[in-house]
């Protein structure tokens, strides 16, 4: 009898064992997250401005509301995303044009990183054979990692070109460029009409961290790696989040600008 009950026993702890390990493996699949977003090409299924509004919410671009983001077939990556912004636009405070799709408050929450996380952000883009590079001190912004609180009018990373040169910025201060330096850059002049991947991993906090990568889509380096501890949260701050596109101050002889994207990745860890 007692041997029945001791084998019993051992099986009811077996399983309770069982259900705990099942209910944790639950636990950290739920906390960990990968959103993918894809054109699924010209003329089929959703518009640009839909899919984005699908996968990071209902108003998810800065600028242009239609006509400034299309779908594209590329023979390389397949299906694309195009953005344009062109000299005409509207100039934003009278001195820049921005087309940027965008998480924001209204993203669903796993998209917005909060203090202390950890998020890598993947994509692919393309300057267009014709990309006019811009002038000295005329900034143009690829990609941008952004606060949304107080505090949240300077990026706390950009891609951004300074002329022909791709510069990767860190700023933990959101108010002004006083803490600004580039982490990495490479001269950009010869990558007109190549695609490249860009991957960016963050531990959002005071005592943070950044890694970069820029490479060919054969696994060359475009830019030089970066990786290291940095002040990777602004003071004030209730999210973090990305922004890609076209962000560029306007000057009299600009000329129309072109970039594809593709295959946008953020991966919550």
């Amino acid at each position: 009898m007692e041997a029945k009950y001791l084998r019993n026993k051992r099986v009811t702890t077996i399983l309770m064992l069982i259900m705990m390990f099942g209910l944790m493996s639950t636990v950290v699949s739920a906390a960990a997250f990968t959103l993918n977003v894809n054109a699924d090409g010209p003329n089929y299924g959703k518009d640009a401005y839909q899919i984005f509004k699908d996968n990071f919410g209902p108003k998810p671009v800065d600028g242009a509301a239609s006509d400034r983001i299309f779908e594209v077939n590329s023979p390389i990556v397949g299906n694309a995303f195009e953005f344009i912004v062109k000299s005409t636009d509207l100039l934003e405070n009278n001195t820049s044009q921005r087309n940027e799709v965008k998480v924001y408050n209204a993203s669903r929450t796993e998209l917005k990183a909060p203090k202390d996380s950890n998020y890598t952000y993947k994509w692919k883009f393309k300057l267009d054979e014709n990309f006019e590079f811009p002038k000295k001190a005329h900034f143009f912004a690829i990609f941008q990692y952004k606060a949304i609180g107080q505090n949240d009018d300077i990026p706390l990373l950009t891609f951004s070109l300074d002329q022909n040169v791709l510069k990767f910025y860190h700023n933990p201060k959101g108010t002004d460029n006083t803490q600004r330096k580039v982490l990495s850059e490479a001269n950009f002049a010869n990558y007109k009409n190549v695609w490249v991947e860009a991957t960016v991993t963050v531990v959002n906090s005071d005592n943070g961290s950044v890694s970069m990568t820029l490479k060919t889509l054969d696994g060359k380096d475009v830019m030089p790696p970066y990786s290291g501890n940095q002040d990777m949260w602004i003071d004030g701050a209730n999210i973090i989040r990305p922004k890609w596109g076209i962000y560029r101050k306007h000057y009299a002889e600009i000329k129309d600008a072109k970039i594809q994207f593709a295959n946008f990745q953020i991966i919550k860890h």
